[in-house]
């Protein structure tokens, strides 16, 4: 499969009254036979509780717990990135919309085609 047909995910992140990120959800385009047109749809949503990350798989509201070490983010020149800020959300955004096939996989047990 070529990298010109390699999904496109489109982002969405959940923000609080502070303007602060608290999670997001990522989202591919499919065509709905009903409507006759490409629509978006949800497929995971993460985010951050007060005891940890959390990833649920949005079409059948699944949950589970990322488990420790998810908020251990490195920035290109290997440096800690803190929890909570901006540039935290953008690497764990990256890292997950760059592998959603394996995080499917990893924590929900679905291959995806």
């Amino acid at each position: 499969m070529g990298s010109n047909t390699a999904p496109k995910w489109g982002i969405a992140r959940n923000v609080n009254p502070k303007g602060q990120t608290t999670g997001f959800t990522i989202s591919k385009c499919v065509y709905s036979l009903a409507l006759g047109k490409m629509i978006e749809v949800a497929v995971l949503e993460v985010y951050e509780a007060f005891n940890g990350f959390y990833i649920q798989y949005v079409p059948t509201a699944v949950t589970r717990g990322m488990g420790d070490g998810v908020d251990q983010v490195f920035d290109k020149d290997d440096n800690a990135i803190s929890p909570g800020t901006p540039e935290f959300w953008d690497a764990l955004i990256d890292d997950i919309v760059g592998n959603v096939p394996e995080v499917l996989e990893a924590y929900f047990d679905i291959k995806e085609s």
